[in-house]
């Protein structure tokens, strides 16, 4: 992950989640490994593990809200909803 993003993923866990995660930074380039068996295709990727069901959200994670989402910490706006139908 890079540094500009580890930045906005760091403040969101410690605001959101606050002890409630743990956060590992692989770097494609030294853990190749890690990325494969993480099925990692694209970066950066943010992986929620736990609670059940994964979510990935790949791209720019400085969009707290979308990130939060995406990641189903927050529900969908209902803007969304109706923008879907």
């Amino acid at each position: 992950m890079s540094r500009r993003a580890r930045s906005p993923t760091r403040k969101l866990c410690d605001l959101h989640l606050e002890d409630r995660y743990r956060l590992s930074v692989v770097d494609v380039r030294e853990d190749p490994a890690a990325v494969s068996a993480n099925r990692v295709i694209a970066a950066p990727t943010l992986i929620k593990h736990r609670p059940h069901p994964e979510r990935r959200f790949v791209g720019d994670l400085s969009h707290t809200d979308k990130v939060l989402v995406g990641l189903e910490f927050l529900p969908l706006p209902t803007n969304a909803l109706t923008a879907l139908s």
